[in-house]
Formats: structure tokens, C-alpha cells, sequence
């Protein structure tokens, strides 16, 4: 990702300890947030009153924090197209 200049944060409503255990099954390198009251969840807007869980979401965020790319999912396995979410880094 640093070729393009881009960085992956996810933050999930689960604990640490079950992203900790994501991190090691899927060997990601980047940090997994958790944000377990869902704070950021209701800042973003994804937040599910109803489930009171997050929605599945995915934003691209340019420079200086202007949102180019949005995309709520349908469930939590929803997720956008990979080749539409890349046209949409600036």
C-alpha cells in the first residue's frame, strides 16, 4: 500500500483480543482498531441502533479527511468490488 501512499485502518465493533486473534489467523500486518461502544461507528454514520452493531462500510479517505469513497453493505460480508474501490483512490 505505501506505493500508492495509502493506509488500511479497519476498526471493528469486537473486542481486542478477538481482532488480535484476526490479525494472527489472517497474517495481517496492519493494526485492527476496536471500537467496542461504537463511538466511530456513529461518527461514520454505520452504526446499527437496531443490532447495535456496525454496519459493514468502507470509505476511502483523501487528504485532509475529505471522504471519496462510500460504500455501506447490504450484510456484514458485503463488500465493495475491488476494482471500484481501488478507482476511487485519488
Amino acid at each position: 500500500m505505501n506505493a500508492v501512499d495509502l493506509a488500511v485502518v479497519p476498526i471493528s465493533v469486537d473486542a481486542p483480543e478477538k481482532n488480535r486473534a484476526l490479525r494472527a489467523r489472517l497474517g495481517l500486518t496492519f493494526a485492527v482498531y476496536s471500537d467496542g461502544d461504537g463511538t466511530a461507528s456513529r461518527a461514520w454514520g454505520v452504526f446499527d441502533p437496531h443490532t447495535e452493531i456496525s454496519l459493514a462500510a468502507t470509505f476511502v479517505v483523501a487528504r485532509g479527511g475529505h471522504i471519496v469513497f462510500r460504500y455501506i453493505g447490504d450484510s456484514k460480508t458485503d463488500r465493495p468490488d475491488v476494482d471500484r474501490l481501488i478507482q476511487s483512490v485519488p
